[in-house]
């Protein structure tokens, strides 16, 4: 049986793709941010993911790309 999942990305204050999540463990935004954190602390870095990017649904940030305002986007309306 194959279960829909949601797919997420995480994005850079300049709206540029920098990390991809696929896996149905992580079905809303906040788990999601979590690993994305997670995944940059086992990395050896000390970046908080809240102040430098957003985590966003595949959706969200395909239509976001098409109107062309990914350097438009604000914190208050992403995370």
């Amino acid at each position: 049986m194959n279960k829909e999942y949601q797919r997420w990305v995480l994005i850079n204050k300049q709206g540029q793709v920098v990390g991809r999540l696929e896996h149905n463990a992580y079905d809303t935004r906040q788990s999601a941010k979590d690993w994305f954190q997670r995944t940059s602390s086992l990395s050896g870095s000390n970046v908080n993911i809240d102040e430098l990017y957003y985590v966003l649904k595949v959706e969200e940030y395909e239509f976001l790309k098409e109107l062309d305002v990914l350097d438009l986007i604000e914190d208050e309306y992403v995370n």
